[in-house]
């Protein structure tokens, strides 16, 4: 017998056929990666629409600062001075 098979028959001997564990595991990692698309354009558009949202109340903000310091203002759409 060679060195190099004897050395791996103990080796199965003491540890055992763990190829089917391995093999499994494997598959499982794979399914791991794979991304939710789903879930990842979900995020995407909550972070769109939030973003959306905070500029146009920094809009609505800023020119209501604005009309309050030059002293306009807005009656149902139309601008008075």
């Amino acid at each position: 017998m060679v060195k190099g098979e004897k050395r791996s028959e103990m080796m199965l001997n003491l540890f055992g056929d763990n190829s089917e564990e391995e093999e499994i595991e494997s598959e499982h990692e794979c399914n791991r990666r794979q991304p939710n698309y789903a879930s990842v354009t979900l995020s995407i558009f909550i972070s769109f629409v939030s973003s959306l949202l905070i500029v146009s109340v920094f809009v609505f903000f800023t020119a209501t600062v604005l009309q309050l310091h030059l002293g306009i203002r807005m009656v149902s759409g139309v601008l008075l001075a």
